[in-house]
């Protein structure tokens, strides 16, 4: 029997312990602690990084399915609630869904379009991983069309390539666009407080002057 590839994520834990006791912990404590919690989600979607090696271990949902997960729930899902696109894991090629690849605090996920948390996010019901604010944190795939129409369900290679993590910060609004021609990379200024963590790219996005 193999061991599951879970990430465990209880920093959001953690700094509700923080927050308990101090009162009203800093911004930046809360900002960290969200931080930390991107990072590891992004590991179990596409590898921790390897020392001395420019690459990510194999370890990850993208190893193991050879694409990656549509919706942040897909790696907190227990087996039987597996991915619609699971694949069966084999255990002489390796390959296959292995998780739930992220265990954090439970929570689920709520549409709330007033907070730019639309249906594709996640259905209503299915677990979710909450920032250090109590926000709900996406993985938002952008969607970089300019001319043309295309289906919200087929996103291209771009766009996948472009995919990042987004926690709604402080305000709890996510702001990010993920939409249009600067999709990929929207001026800081059009983001908001939001916290974001790209997953293959670096982020070029404008700093605020």
């Amino acid at each position: 029997m193999f061991e599951l590839l879970a990430v465990v994520v209880i920093l959001v834990t953690l700094a509700a312990a923080v927050i308990a006791v101090s009162g009203d912990a800093p911004d930046r404590a809360r900002e960290e602690v969200t931080r930390q919690t991107l990072t590891a989600c992004r590991d179990a979607i596409v590898g921790a990084p390897v020392v001395g090696l420019n690459k990510p271990s194999a370890a990850s949902y993208l190893a193991d399915m050879g694409a990656p997960p549509d919706v942040l729930a897909d790696l907190l899902r227990v087996p039987e609630d597996a991915p619609k696109k699971k694949q069966d894991f084999d255990p002489i090629t390796g390959l296959g869904w292995r998780g739930p690849y992220v265990r954090a605090p439970f929570a689920t996920f709520e549409l709330a379009p007033q907070l730019g948390i639309p249906d594709v996010y996640g259905t209503p019901g299915d677990p979710a991983i909450r920032d250090a604010w109590g926000g709900l944190v996406v993985l938002q795939i952008p969607n970089g069309v300019q001319s043309f129409p295309r289906s919200e369900d087929e996103p291209t290679d771009e766009e996948r390539r472009h995919a990042r993590l987004v926690s709604p910060g402080p305000d709890g609004v996510l702001q990010i666009p993920r939409t249009g021609p600067d999709a990929y990379y929207p001026p800081m200024a059009a983001c908001g407080d939001d916290l974001v963590l790209y997953l293959h790219v670096p982020d070029l996005r404008e700093p605020l002057p």
